[in-house]
């Protein structure tokens, strides 16, 4: 199955250039719809699982291009998210030497991402790439993606007009130079530019869901731990299932993070209710209680003891 990865960073954290309403919007509706569509039309075709690259490069020519699409999307959009950082740096010297080459440095990169976005009709993406050590600049329509092509994505900015729109209205052009300035992620680029060089180690969709609950740090990713529990807890998911253990490892990162973290009920966010049960549930999971002695029951999701 497809997944859905969970935003890098909480949904408040790149306010004001893309609000709260924005990302929630942009992420938990929009590129969720690419995914579960991508996840239907995936399984009415019959193929295996498979990595998303792998997919989109077996569907880029089929006549029928509904797959295609929502595979590019969720895709394009899972790379976005990582393009942002609420605390953005610098480019790093490597990077930074060959922005000078190509473009006279930072300035004049900054203009032509804009001016490469502005002139853009309609939907699409705009992308810096490198491509043998090369930077090159370029934009695709609709769902188009880098996949399939000989380079390697560094940053990527969404111009579809949802992604913008709700902050901007339909000035295009401060959308992008506020994007520029202030959220560009130089130092995911940096790592992909490091990962050309090498040949090995560029950004792929995240396919291990096991593997992609991060360590919980500070209130905001406690919060959005419990918000994306609370949303799994609602889909009963099955034991040994993707979801089941995608649950079973943010009860794991809750309950590292649960004994020191004050209740977040009354933050508005997250309910003094699901805190409460999930906060129960990653008890459990830290006494390695989750047997056939505890059962899971009061939860909203279920009984998610492990079976033999």
């Amino acid at each position: 199955m497809i997944i859905l990865p969970p935003l890098p960073y909480p949904s408040d954290a790149l306010a004001p250039v893309l609000s709260e309403v924005t990302l929630r919007l942009h992420h938990g509706k929009h590129h969720k719809a690419y995914v579960d569509k991508a996840n239907a039309l995936r399984a009415e075709a019959n193929l295996p699982a498979a990595p998303v690259e792998q997919l989109i490069e077996t569907v880029a020519m089929a006549p029928d291009r509904r797959l295609f699409n929502n595979l590019a999307q969720a895709w394009n959009h899972a790379f976005y998210w990582n393009c942002m950082s609420p605390r953005p740096v610098p480019p790093n010297p490597r990077l930074a030497s060959a922005i000078g080459a190509a473009f006279a440095g930072p300035d004049g990169l900054r203009a032509a991402f804009i001016d490469e976005g502005v002139r853009h009709f309609g939907s699409g993406w705009v992308w810096l790439a490198a491509q043998d050590g090369r930077l090159i600049l370029f934009s695709t329509h609709d769902a188009d993606t880098v996949i399939g092509r000989n380079l390697t994505p560094l940053l990527v900015c969404d111009v579809w007009e949802h992604a913008y729109y709700l902050d901007h209205q339909n000035d295009r052009a401060a959308y992008l130079g506020l994007w520029w300035d202030r959220l560009a992620n130089w130092d995911f680029a940096g790592r992909q530019f490091d990962a050309e060089a090498a040949g090995t180690g560029a950004w792929t969709y995240p396919h291990d869901t096991e593997a992609y609950v991060a360590p919980i740090h500070g209130t905001g990713a406690f919060e959005h731990a419990l918000e994306e529990a609370g949303m799994l807890l609602a889909l009963q998911p099955a034991p040994g299932s993707e979801r089941g253990r995608r649950f079973d490892a943010l009860l794991h990162r809750i309950a590292e993070y649960a004994p020191s973290a004050p209740p977040v009920g009354q933050a508005g966010r997250v309910s003094a209710d699901l805190d409460r049960r999930i906060r129960a549930a990653a008890a459990r999971r830290r006494a390695g209680r989750d047997d056939e002695d505890h059962h899971w029951s009061p939860l909203v999701g279920g009984d998610l003891r492990r079976h033999g």
